[in-house]
Parts: structure tokens; sequence; C-alpha cells
């Protein structure tokens, strides 16, 4: 992927050490995903008004947040969203989802490193 921003840019780094130590791989994935990519949760939130407005193929949300999360999805090689704000392959977004993964796998790897640098 070639862009002048970097997936660090857009990625935030969450707070993965005060996590339960016996967290499976799937776990973590989710809650590193529902971090970087909550906009795919935002209709979870959504009033008796807001529901009837995607409902319609609307999307509630400010337009700068849409913006953002657009240009962040863009940037980083993920599926946009729909023009109602939902995913279109799966949910969670397979490709946002891909990416939360990788972050999981590469924290778990990270940590196994300490752990053997440390005996």
């Amino acid at each position: 992927m070639t862009t002048d921003n970097r997936m660090e840019d857009y990625l935030e780094n969450p707070t993965l050490m005060s996590l339960p130590a016996e967290l499976s791989l799937d776990e973590l994935a989710r809650i590193i995903h529902s971090k970087d990519f909550g906009e795919e949760y935002d209709f979870m939130f959504d009033d008796t008004i807001d529901g009837r407005t995607r409902k319609k193929g609307g999307n509630p949300m400010q337009l700068e947040y849409i913006d953002k999360y657009t240009h962040k999805r863009k940037a980083l090689g993920v599926e946009p969203l729909t023009e109602n704000g939902m995913t279109t392959d799966g949910m969670p977004s397979k490709s946002s989802f891909d990416i939360s993964h990788k972050r999981a796998e590469e924290f778990y790897d990270e940590q196994l490193k300490k752990t053997q640098t440390a005996e």
C-alpha cells in the first residue's frame, strides 16, 4: 500500500498491558478492533431516530467524523463503510478485523520475546 501516511498514524496504541493474561488471541483482536475501528459499532448506540435514518440509507454521524474514518480506512486499505455507515464485508468488517488480528499476534509475539529474554 503506497500512502504518505503510515498505518501507525491511524491506529491507536491500545493499553494492552492491563489486559488479563488469559485472553485468547481472538479476544485480544476483538478488543483492539473495537478501539481502532469503533466506527463499525456506532450503529449499536443509535437512538430511534438515528436507526430510522440508517434504515433509509442515511448516516446520522457528523460529517467530520465520517470524513475522518473514511480517510483512515482508505489509507489502511480497509473496505469503506456504506453511505449509512455499515460494513460491506461482514460484522465486524473482515478487512479491518484482519488488521486487528495481526496486531494481536504481534503483541503476543512481543510478549513471548520479553518472557524468553527475562528467563
